[in-house]
Protein backbone atom coordinates (compact mmCIF):
# COMPACT_ATOMS: atom_id res chain seq x y z
CA UNK A 1 0.00 0.00 0.00
CA UNK A 2 1.76 3.43 -0.67
CA UNK A 3 2.57 5.56 1.64
CA UNK A 4 1.37 9.46 1.21
CA UNK A 5 3.48 12.42 1.90
CA UNK A 6 2.57 15.52 3.36
CA UNK A 7 4.34 18.63 2.31
CA UNK A 8 4.27 21.92 4.14
CA UNK A 9 3.10 25.05 2.84
CA UNK A 10 5.08 27.79 1.22
CA UNK A 11 5.65 30.87 3.26
CA UNK A 12 3.05 33.06 0.99
CA UNK A 13 5.28 36.72 -0.34
CA UNK A 14 3.73 39.67 0.73
CA UNK A 15 3.13 42.05 -1.93
CA UNK A 16 5.69 45.21 -2.29
CA UNK A 17 5.77 48.17 -4.32
CA UNK A 18 7.31 48.01 -7.97
CA UNK A 19 11.13 48.43 -7.40
CA UNK A 20 11.08 48.02 -3.41
CA UNK A 21 11.73 43.98 -2.76
CA UNK A 22 14.66 43.41 -0.73
CA UNK A 23 17.79 42.11 -2.70
CA UNK A 24 20.89 40.14 -1.82
CA UNK A 25 22.57 42.01 -4.84
CA UNK A 26 23.03 45.57 -4.56
CA UNK A 27 23.08 48.51 -7.53
CA UNK A 28 27.19 49.01 -6.66
CA UNK A 29 28.00 45.02 -6.39
CA UNK A 30 26.26 44.39 -9.44
CA UNK A 31 28.48 47.21 -11.52
CA UNK A 32 31.47 47.10 -10.15
CA UNK A 33 32.74 45.14 -12.48
CA UNK A 34 31.47 46.55 -15.76
CA UNK A 35 33.47 46.78 -18.82
CA UNK A 36 31.47 48.45 -21.73
CA UNK A 37 32.89 48.18 -25.40
CA UNK A 38 31.94 50.68 -28.07
CA UNK A 39 33.18 52.35 -31.38
CA UNK A 40 34.53 49.49 -32.86
CA UNK A 41 36.79 50.15 -35.70
CA UNK A 42 38.26 47.30 -37.78
CA UNK A 43 41.74 47.90 -40.26
CA UNK A 44 42.74 45.07 -41.64
CA UNK A 45 42.71 42.43 -39.32
CA UNK A 46 43.26 44.67 -36.41
CA UNK A 47 40.00 44.93 -34.20
CA UNK A 48 40.21 48.55 -32.09
CA UNK A 49 37.62 49.53 -29.72
CA UNK A 50 37.17 51.98 -26.55
CA UNK A 51 36.76 49.77 -23.54
CA UNK A 52 34.83 51.76 -20.08
CA UNK A 53 36.59 50.59 -16.67
CA UNK A 54 34.16 50.93 -13.85
CA UNK A 55 37.11 49.66 -10.96
CA UNK A 56 38.95 52.44 -12.70
CA UNK A 57 36.37 55.59 -12.09
CA UNK A 58 34.44 55.06 -15.50
CA UNK A 59 37.47 56.20 -17.41
CA UNK A 60 37.88 54.87 -21.11
CA UNK A 61 40.32 53.06 -23.03
CA UNK A 62 41.67 52.37 -26.00
CA UNK A 63 42.52 48.83 -26.96
CA UNK A 64 43.54 46.86 -29.75
CA UNK A 65 43.26 43.15 -30.66
CA UNK A 66 45.34 41.95 -33.32
CA UNK A 67 45.37 37.90 -33.95
CA UNK A 68 49.39 37.64 -35.03
CA UNK A 69 50.73 39.31 -32.12
CA UNK A 70 51.49 38.19 -28.34
CA UNK A 71 49.26 39.27 -26.72
CA UNK A 72 46.41 39.48 -28.75
CA UNK A 73 44.60 42.19 -26.66
CA UNK A 74 46.69 45.15 -25.79
CA UNK A 75 45.73 48.14 -23.29
CA UNK A 76 46.83 51.47 -25.96
CA UNK A 77 45.99 54.12 -23.11
CA UNK A 78 46.96 52.23 -19.47
CA UNK A 79 46.00 53.96 -16.22
CA UNK A 80 48.10 57.17 -15.83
Amino acid sequence: MPTHTTLSAAPIPSAVPYGEWPSPISAARLAAGAQSRSSPCIVGNTCYWLEGRSTEGGRNTLMRWQPDHVPATQELTPNP
